[in-house]
């Protein structure tokens, strides 16, 4: 799920940009120090919005430049268990997919693809194929899948997502319709 959060940062200001509006300055050093970061506390930093508050400056002795406590708003990524998303297969391998949501890869092991149903790769190349053997459905790359979040674990460099698709909803769009339509012919006319 995408929030807007708030997070304060000590940044550096360098002495060669004392002359600009620190506001400005603090904006640019925190957009190329934190997007696309990963913070425990609040996920993935996707994007920095704006800065709120610019702490008085100190200095280090020996370090020409200030640092400043910076608070700032942020547009941030923290998946939640149950969450369902949706996004496209980047990568097919013999142990499940890769999935491309958002701003992260999440993985979706073969065993979570669909109930009661085995797969197995029949393609090795780029664009992989999982194929399942008792109903032939297969997924590729390049296919949109919607997914439910299974498990998510973040540390200081990245964040791990698990996903299923084993449920009544989920899987390939294609599925899906498949699914909804099927159950429109079966259901007795009125």
């Amino acid at each position: 799920m995408y929030y807007e959060t708030e997070i304060v940062e000590i940044v550096r200001v360098p002495p060669s940009r004392f002359n600009e509006p620190l506001k400005d300055v603090a904006l640019e050093i925190c957009e190329e120090q934190f997007e696309n970061t990963v913070n425990p506390a609040c996920g993935m930093i996707v994007a920095v919005i704006d800065v709120i508050e610019v702490g008085l400056g100190k200095i280090i002795p020996g370090d020409g430049g200030t640092y400043h406590q910076v608070r700032f708003r942020a547009v941030t990524y923290l998946p939640k268990q149950g969450e369902i998303l949706q996004g496209e297969v980047t990568e097919v391998t013999r142990y499940g997919v890769f999935i491309r949501a958002g701003c992260v890869d999440v993985l979706c092991h073969i065993s979570q693809i669909q109930a009661k149903e085995k797969f197995r790769l029949v393609s090795r190349t780029q664009h992989g194929i999982l194929l399942g053997v008792k109903t032939g459905r297969s997924i590729r790359t390049g296919d949109i899948v919607r997914a439910k979040v299974i498990n998510a674990s973040i540390d200081q460099k990245s964040i791990k997502v698990a996903v299923k698709m084993s449920e009544d909803g989920l899987g390939p769009l294609e599925w899906i319709k498949s699914s909804e339509t099927a159950e429109e012919s079966t259901k007795p006319a009125k």
